[in-house]
């Protein structure tokens, strides 16, 4: 082992040392792409910053800003410089880590040009020019720096904005949310900004009941013939093929397939078909977290929340949510078919523990040096448990720990025994029926009770925390209310314990145990 990292040491410093000869594995004719740069003309105060993403070819890796280890671990690897044929591993070890030399194309060069170009146009700069050439280092032999000269020119404006349907019912839709677009007369015209706005377009036909709706129908006219630097665009919304045009569709049944659900076991419930099977959820549960009714306009964002909703109250596996043509109006009506598959009610986790240095998370004196053990983990997890997709889960930790003190002390034992209970209920108590909570998914209700107790020669404490908190999330945030806390603690401690810690921990360590009602 020592003789490997010998090698390795001496292979650094040659490395450092011979700088000079990297490019002795640079074929003659050729030179080592050391840098890109781009001068271009001042882009006005527009953000260009990831230009560099266009160019083709990058220069060999460096390490630390200025070692170009990889190149050096190909030129010692595959060309064997430097290495005996009787270190193999170092050979094969350079190898693996070693990368070709990156060699000046004017293919690639021409191809990033191009790419460079097409970014700026897509900025706007319609104008631009870009051109390239080999700058080669004067002291260095066989590297040179690729420079990109761009001018920009002036960049184009958007002069008029029109949209234009078949549809009157689209037209509508896009003009009463027209303070929502992406683009807007007067702005740099921004190909980034017109994929925004196609999204956005997309997304609001298929939450105002357009399912077979997508973005492909979407087209931009982009005219700059007519005034100098602007630009006219042009939104259409094409029909479908054979210039069929799109229809609204309504949801007209919702059927809720649960687990083995057979077409016998139907119950409705405020307007949902729910097929039920051997496992039970009430209605009224389900009810909650499908906000979908028949007679709504199909709404793609209601779709993602329902799916988000059921999905969040841990009773499946899979959620799938199909729409099919309804039978009486296949061009204005939908059937949605919501299955889920259920898992098991109950769950047994058992996780034995082995402990073999550290703390489990009780309290020590700063003169322990090390600790081992076992413990247990014991998990229970109860679904449905009042029919209501409630959720009881029960946890066990039981540890045995001895702790080493240093200088060839007394070990300390000490005894750990914890159990949590966890009540989750799928809704905001209280605030289920208030309008603001339609805004929200993933809600819940949870209760949580716990009791600590835990036992060494320094101190026997007791613990018994009580909490309930509101969770739920809206968009990419999760939100968690805690309107009650509270925590008992009951604490015998050994005289002379606290007097043996250093102060700072010996004032933390008083603040846990002592005898106290937060």
């Amino acid at each position: 082992m020592l003789t490997k990292l010998k090698y390795c040491a001496i292979l650094s410093v040659l490395m450092s040392l011979t700088a000079c000869n990297i490019t002795r594995v640079v074929p003659e004719g050729k030179q080592l792409l050391v840098a890109n740069k781009i001068q271009r003309t001042e882009a006005k105060n527009i953000d260009l910053s990831d230009e560099r993403n266009s160019i083709k070819q990058k220069p060999n890796r460096e390490l630390l800003g200025f070692i170009k280890f990889h190149l050096w671990a190909y030129q010692y690897g595959n060309k064997g410089l430097g290495i005996r044929k009787k270190q193999p591993w170092l050979r094969r070890l350079a190898e693996k880590v070693g990368e070709a030399p990156v060699l000046i194309d004017s293919n690639k060069m021409s191809i990033s040009a191009t790419r460079l170009s097409d970014y700026y146009f897509s900025e706007g700069f319609f104008d631009n020019t870009v051109s390239y050439t080999v700058v080669p280092k004067k002291l260095l032999k066989k590297r040179a720096t690729v420079t990109y000269n761009v001018k920009l020119g002036s960049y184009h404006t958007i002069n008029t904005l029109v949209y234009h349907s078949p549809s009157r019912v689209i037209e509508e839709l896009l003009s009463t949310s027209s303070d929502q677009q992406k683009i807007k007369v007067g702005q740099r015209l921004d190909f980034e900004k017109i994929e925004a706005e196609r999204a956005r377009i997309n997304d609001l036909l298929k939450n105002t009941g357009f399912y077979y709706f997508n973005s492909s129908f979407i087209d931009f006219q982009v005219d700059t013939n007519q005034v100098k630097h602007k630009a006219d665009v042009v939104v259409n919304i094409r029909n479908k093929k054979n210039l069929e045009p799109h229809y609204q569709q309504t949801i007209s049944k919702i059927s809720v397939l649960i687990g083995d659900a057979t077409s016998t076991d139907t119950l409705y419930f405020k307007g949902l078909q729910f097929i039920e099977g051997s496992y039970y959820i009430k209605p009224l549960a389900l009810s909650k977290s499908i906000i979908l009714r028949p007679g709504d306009i199909y709404d793609a964002s209601k779709v993602q929340k329902t799916y988000s909703n059921l999905l969040s109250m841990g009773l499946f596996n899979f959620v799938t949510i199909r729409f099919v043509p309804a039978q009486n109006d296949s061009l204005h009506k939908l059937e949605a078919q919501i299955t889920l598959q259920t898992a098991p009610k109950h769950d047994f986790i058992w996780e034995p523990q082995a402990i073999l240095t550290g703390q489990s998370g009780g309290i020590q004196a700063d003169n322990l040096e090390q600790s081992f053990g076992v413990a247990n983990n014991l998990t229970l997890a109860n679904r449905n448990v009042f029919g209501g997709a409630e959720t009881f889960n029960i946890t066990s930790l039981t540890a045995l720990e001895t702790q080493l003190k240093k200088d060839g002390q007394q070990p300390v034992n000490s005894f750990r025994q914890s159990i949590n209970a966890e009540l989750v209920i799928p809704s905001l108590l209280y605030f289920e029926r208030k309008h603001f909570s339609k805004v929200f998914v993933k809600k819940s209700t949870k209760f949580n009770a716990s009791y600590l107790h835990e036992q060494n020669v320094n101190f026997t404490r007791n613990v018994i925390p009580f909490s309930f908190t509101y969770a739920f999330s809206k968009g990419k945030f999760s939100y968690g209310v805690t309107p009650l806390r509270l925590s008992i603690n009951q604490a015998l401690v050994e005289p002379g314990f606290l007097a043996s810690l250093d102060l700072a921990t010996q004032t933390y360590t008083n603040q846990l145990l002592t005898n106290n009602i937060i």
